[in-house]
């Protein structure tokens, strides 16, 4: 029992190694395989002075020849097929021989000679800049659109002159959705032809492949038009004003961010330039260059503005020659000779009228006015010499305009007086002071509407 036992397993391990020496003699075994689509590679002059008109994208079959372990998984990427162009430093349309390299010991190739040739056509390039074109696909809400821009904004490109000739457009498409607010989004750069088929790039070097397209979101929006004041006597509470803007709003472009937070247009108006109850005028539109993107439409640039005061009045004033004063006036004796308000003649009093709230012209009378002229400044501009005890006439000096402490009232009248300056020096030095300017009440009436 135990002697069968043994020969059995001898036998089983004999069996073994014959299956064993079977399996290495099959794998040792001389066979062919043919390998498809082997891409041919074209091996240019390294100046880069000829491109490729045609001759690229070539594919072979070939047939290889090892042991069964070398050759049994191999594939098209342990073989390099070349055509080797490198010597050629002139345009040519001639046909070169495959070249193939087995990348792997102890495999050949067997099907050299069944191995077509190729035809390769080589050029001098040319060079051309084509602007690059977003075309987006999208969805957006009204009145919101869109305007793209690509960096690069335009694309290189280098190859025969048959191709680049053929080129129209070079595009970057893209598929967005729905937009509600700037974005952007890279895209491959697609060159077409006139009739919108793609040009392949086989036979091109690009200088940029892709580019990114910037999406800046506007809108159209209407903004109401408001008057400010600006003169710092009336604000548009205040005023009593009833104010109208034909138009009363206004419609511009822009960018949605910058438009989102705005929704009115201030035209300003001086309300000392207002001389009665009912005024009208043209007001420029203010200019939106510090809003980047943003302008009106239609080219709209001006509006009609009336205003109705309901509570504006009017006082007049007398002033007297003897009633201004002077500061910086030391070894000075100063006469004023004469007062006039604008064009009037000079004589030893005039009339100053006020604008403003009725209820600020009524306290008027009852304030106190300050009229003073600074002599020294008045003297720094007068061309002369004074002389001791010479009396020098000096016409023309501007007075201040009265000032008053109280709020909503204004005069648009200009008060000159003519001086007489005699120079003193031995006179003591007085103290700058400022007098009081009295005055008289002449008359209070109310703008006619």
């Amino acid at each position: 029992m135990r002697s069968w036992s043994t020969m059995g397993y001898i036998l089983i391990a004999f069996a073994c190694a014959i299956s064993l020496w079977f399996y290495v003699a099959d794998y040792d075994r001389i066979i062919e395989k043919e390998i498809l689509n082997v891409p041919v590679e074209l091996v240019l002059p390294p100046n880069e002075n000829l491109s490729v008109e045609s001759g690229l994208g070539n594919y072979i079959n070939v047939k290889v020849s090892g042991k069964k372990a070398d050759v049994m998984d191999m594939t098209a990427g342990d073989l390099r097929a070349y055509i080797d162009a490198s010597g050629v430093n002139e345009e040519t349309n001639r046909t070169f021989d495959v070249q193939v390299d087995v990348l792997r010991n102890g495999v050949s190739v067997v099907n050299s000679r069944d191995i077509p040739k190729v035809t390769v056509v080589l050029v001098e390039p040319v060079y051309k800049d084509f602007p690059i074109k977003p075309v987006i696909k999208h969805s957006i809400d009204e009145p919101n659109f869109i305007k793209t821009s690509c960096v690069p904004s335009c694309v290189k490109i280098m190859g025969s002159a048959s191709i680049i000739n053929s080129i129209v457009t070079a595009e970057v498409s893209e598929d967005v959705g729905e937009i509600d607010g700037d974005c952007s989004v890279w895209g491959k750069i697609v060159l077409k032809d006139a009739d919108g088929n793609i040009v392949p790039q086989t036979y091109l070097d690009l200088d940029e492949t892709d580019a990114k397209i910037y999406i800046d979101v506007f809108t159209k929006k209407e903004l109401d038009v408001e008057v400010l004041f600006t003169g710092g006597v009336y604000d548009v509470n205040t005023s009593g004003a009833e104010i109208r803007c034909n138009p009363s709003s206004v419609t511009v472009v822009g960018p949605l961010k910058t438009l989102q937070a705005k929704d009115t247009v201030s035209v300003e108006i001086d309300e000392k330039l207002i001389s009665d109850s009912d005024y009208s005028c043209t007001v420029e539109l203010p200019n939106l260059s510090k809003y980047v993107n943003v302008e009106y439409v239609d080219g709209l640039e001006s509006v009609e503005v009336s205003i109705t005061h309901s509570l504006i009045t009017s006082t007049v004033l007398n002033v007297n020659k003897d009633d201004v004063t002077f500061t910086n006036d030391n070894k000075f004796e100063v006469v004023v000779s004469g007062v006039r308000v604008n064009d009037s003649e000079y004589a030893d009093s005039a009339q100053i009228m006020f604008l403003g709230l009725r209820e600020s012209i009524n306290k008027l009378p009852q304030q106190s006015l300050e009229l003073s002229v600074d002599l020294e400044a008045v003297l720094e501009s007068h061309e002369g010499t004074f002389e001791e005890g010479a009396v020098v006439e000096i016409i023309d000096v501007p007075v201040e305009k009265p000032y008053t402490s109280l709020e909503g009232v204004f005069t648009k009248d200009n008060i000159y007086i003519t001086i007489e300056v005699t120079y003193n020096p031995f006179a003591e030095s007085s103290e700058e002071s400022l007098g009081e300017l009295s005055i008289d009440a002449v008359e209070v009436s109310e703008f006619e509407s």
